[in-house]
Formats: structure tokens, C-alpha cells, sequence
């Protein structure tokens, strides 16, 4: 996914949250989204979850606090969208490591009369 995809993507979300009172070209980089937009509180909720399911990514709420204009928003999801399609520590641990032989069982542990104790 490219970055044009990315802000057309987030544009939308916004002009979804922002309602009939905007159109897509009103929606610029440098908009406040709470200020210029009239985005309030349970919008900006609803646009962090919209824009989680959409990229399936993970916003904190102190990431989402942090977001006030249109520009911070396409940030945020683009490094998100970055880091979710990155090779992680994760995967590359799983690639390296061997799966281990299960362990030899122990015989002849029940048939020893030392094993068990005398009543």
C-alpha cells in the first residue's frame, strides 16, 4: 500500500466522520481536525476505530490524543501501515530457530523398587 492510498484512505474517514458539511477537496493536510473540521470527542473515537479496521492496525489512545490536524492522522497510519508490513524481531526468531526433538522418556522408572515408597 502506497502513501497515496494511505491519504485518500484517511481523507475518507474523515469526510466520513466530518459529515455532510464538508467535501473531499475541504480536507487538507494542514486542517485541525477538532477546530476546522468540528470534529468532536466520540467522532475522533469513531475515526481511530474506523481507520484500525480499515489498515488492521492498533492506535493507543495516547497515540490518538497526540492527533489534532488531518496531516498527523495520515502520519500516524502510515507509520503504523509501515511497521505492521516491517519483518519483525518476531518472525525473524520463528524463521531461525529449530524445532527441538521431544524429549526421550524415561524407562524402566516404574519398575524400579526404589522408585516408589515403602508403606
Amino acid at each position: 500500500m502506497d502513501k497515496n492510498q494511505i491519504i485518500e484512505g484517511v481523507k475518507k474517514a474523515i469526510l466520513k466522520q466530518a459529515g455532510i458539511d464538508f467535501k473531499i477537496e475541504d480536507i487538507t493536510a494542514e486542517k485541525n481536525l477538532t477546530k476546522d473540521l468540528a470534529l468532536e470527542s466520540l467522532d475522533m473515537v469513531e475515526l481511530v476505530q474506523d481507520l484500525e479496521r480499515e489498515y488492521k492496525i492498533t492506535i493507543w489512545d495516547t497515540e490518538a490524543e497526540k492527533v489534532s490536524t488531518v496531516q498527523d492522522a495520515i502520519n500516524l497510519v502510515t507509520e503504523k501501515v509501515e511497521v505492521k508490513n516491517m519483518p519483525g524481531l518476531f518472525s525473524l526468531r520463528k524463521e531461525k530457530e529449530k524445532p527441538k526433538a521431544a524429549p526421550k522418556p524415561l524407562k524402566n522408572v516404574a519398575k524400579r523398587k526404589d522408585f516408589f515408597p515403602k508403606r
